[in-house]
């Protein structure tokens, strides 16, 4: 790593790195890590988003309150039936303030296009 000062002004400087891998080794190790499909991980996380804010609304909590309850939505996806998803996710919403059952099946819905 260097830097080098442009010209007779103190502000602008210019950091390079220098590395020993050439160029196409680096392109090739970026287009490796470029495999995951960013549509599924926008959508995964809007779930999660969707989800955290509707378990606040379920928990009646306050802004900076937690609801204390973990979904796993690994959990939700490997699991292939949905007796049994809607099963643990009752249990787990056991205490939840308001009434889990449009969650539960909102949920159970999203969960399945991922």
């Amino acid at each position: 790593m260097s830097s080098k000062n442009d010209g007779g002004d103190s502000e602008s400087k210019v950091l390079r790195f220098t590395s020993d891998v050439p160029v196409e080794v680096q392109r090739a190790k970026y287009q490796s890590t470029a495999k995951y499909d960013i549509k599924l991980v926008r959508k995964r996380l809007e779930i999660e988003e969707w989800m955290h804010f509707e378990l606040k609304k379920l928990y009646n909590c306050e802004e900076d309150e937690d609801y204390g309850v973990e979904i796993d939505v690994d959990v939700l996806v490997d699991e292939s039936d949905e007796n049994e998803k809607q099963k643990m996710l009752e249990d787990l919403l056991k205490g939840a303030k308001d009434p889990p059952e449009d969650f539960i099946q909102e949920l159970i819905k999203k969960v399945a296009t991922l």
